[in-house]
C-alpha cells in the first residue's frame, strides 16, 4: 500500500442533451477534482459475486473515494454501502451494463465524519467483472 496519494478526476463535461430540440440543456465542465488519500485499492478486473452481495475489503476503515465501472455488456451490478455513522442502504443502487458509480469527497485531509465504512457488491449473472478504485 502506498501512502501520500491523490485521487484525481480530471477533464470531463457533464451534459444533458435534448435530442428532440437539438439543444444542450446542461453543459457543466468538470475541471479537476482532487482528494488527498492515504491508502487505496484498485482492481481492473474485480470478479463481482453472483448472486451476492458480498463485502468488498476496504483499504481503510473509512473511504472517501469510490469508482466502480461495470465492465459487463449484459449483467448488472448492485451496490450497497454503509455511510460512516449510519445504516446500510435499504435498497441497492444498480449499475447497468457498461455503467459507472462514482463517489468522491474532495477533502484535503481525511475529515472526522462522513465517508463510507462498508461496501458490498452483487451481480445479476455469472462472470461479471468491474473495474474498482477505493481510496481513503
Amino acid at each position: 500500500m502506498a501512502t501520500n496519494l491523490n485521487a484525481v478526476l480530471t477533464g470531463g463535461t457533464l451534459q444533458l442533451v435534448d435530442n428532440a430540440a437539438a439543444t444542450i440543456r446542461v453543459n457543466s465542465p468538470i475541471t479537476t477534482v482532487t482528494g488527498q488519500v492515504a491508502s487505496s485499492f484498485y482492481d481492473l478486473y474485480y470478479l463481482v459475486a453472483n448472486p451476492g452481495p458480498a463485502a468488498v475489503t476496504l483499504p481503510a476503515a473509512t473511504i472517501w473515494q469510490v469508482a466502480i465501472r461495470n465492465i459487463s455488456g449484459t449483467n448488472t451490478i448492485s451496490v450497497t454501502a454503509t455511510p460512516a455513522g449510519g445504516a446500510a442502504w435499504a435498497s441497492a443502487l444498480i449499475i447497468p451494463p457498461n455503467g459507472w458509480f462514482i463517489y468522491m469527497a474532495t477533502y484535503s485531509t481525511n475529515p472526522g465524519s462522513g465517508g463510507i465504512t462498508a461496501l458490498s457488491l452483487g451481480s445479476s449473472g455469472a462472470n461479471t467483472y468491474a473495474e474498482i478504485l477505493l481510496a481513503a
